[in-house]
């Protein structure tokens, strides 16, 4: 069904599924394979990504140490995307203290470079953007009150990414995202609070939207060994049972040793993508970037901050064939 080959830069093969499903990514039926695709990320060496496909889709992993006490890379990391992509989704811990104003105030600043561009971006709730118990009394609201008080929805719908499904408002929320000859759902999930996921709303979403080639973003899914977080085996589910749903891809959890960008081909590609143990400044500022050229979706990795690329990567290239 399908073969690899090793190329310097990962490419995820995929298939043209016509002009209303847009691009696909590869779907196979081998669950062995467990691929970490950048293995060096120190040393780097000065280089941008080539970003050589028709649009360009920006992938921002927990920045809760630059909320923290390194601002000016958040802001160059959002600055670099606003000028060099289509759309930007984050993967969470957005923060590393929820209850810490000024640490919101540091991301709703870096987004508001967005904003300005009107460069359109998605974001997603991780375990640190939501009040422990002693917060939630001080503020008298619930865990997400800063949350959806920086990202309320009407941020987050415009013209190019338009809000078509919520649940408990930016919390979960479908982004139907415009690129011009092609559309593309984008499913956020942020993480559960006592109230687990809400599978149910999810699939009737994608259901309604069942020839959108769809991208699940949620926290936590793949491990730093390539297997199902909890949440990541609860959340499986989805694309398991809407093919339309290509790429799941998610954050949190830290990877051994060097390596920050994990694969794994089950039931879609998916992905983890967490630099926040890179040294220094907690990241970097390293993000990926997915270059979408017709049938083709290439993963490329850069830091906006050093501008550069990992010295050595090892990726690889999947050839799709569908019946």
């Amino acid at each position: 069904m399908t073969s690899w080959r090793r190329e310097t830069l990962a490419t995820l093969g995929g298939v043209a599924a016509g002009a209303a499903a847009g691009w696909w990514l590869a779907r196979a039926a081998d669950t062995s394979l467990d691929d970490i695709l950048y293995w060096d990320d120190i040393p780097r060496r000065p280089g941008k990504p080539a970003l050589d496909g028709e649009h360009v889709v920006g992938i921002l992993p927990d920045t809760q140490h630059y909320a923290a006490t390194h601002p000016q890379i958040y802001a160059t990391q959002t600055g670099w995307l606003s000028g060099a992509v289509d759309y930007v989704l984050h993967l969470g811990d957005l923060v590393d203290d929820a209850a810490s104003r000024g640490e919101w105030n540091r991301v709703s600043d870096a987004h508001g470079i967005l904003d300005r561009s009107e460069t359109p971006y998605g974001v997603c709730g991780g375990d640190h953007d939501t009040l422990d118990d002693r917060d939630v009394v001080e503020y008298m609201t619930g865990p997400w009150y800063h949350y959806r008080r920086v990202f309320p929805l009407e941020r987050l719908d415009g013209d190019g990414a338009s809000v078509v499904a919520s649940r408990g408002g930016s919390r979960n929320y479908a982004h139907l995202v415009d690129l011009g000859d092609r559309r593309l759902l984008v499913l956020f999930l942020s993480w559960p609070t006592g109230d687990g996921y809400p599978l149910a709303w999810a699939h009737r979403v994608l259901e309604a939207y069942a020839d959108t080639p769809t991208v699940l973003v949620t926290h936590s899914y793949l491990r730093a060994d390539g297997s199902w977080s909890g949440h990541g085996e609860a959340l499986a589910v989805l694309p398991a049972t809407h093919e339309q749903v290509v790429l799941a891809v998610g954050g949190h959890h830290l990877t051994r040793g060097r390596p920050f960008v994990v694969h794994r081909n089950r039931v879609c590609q998916e992905l983890l993508v967490n630099a926040q143990n890179v040294p220094p400044s907690g990241g970097a500022g390293w993000l990926c970037t997915l270059s979408l050229d017709g049938n083709r979706a290439r993963l490329e990795t850069y830091s906006p901050h050093h501008e550069a690329v990992p010295r050595r990567t090892v990726a690889y290239s999947r050839d799709l064939r569908m019946g």
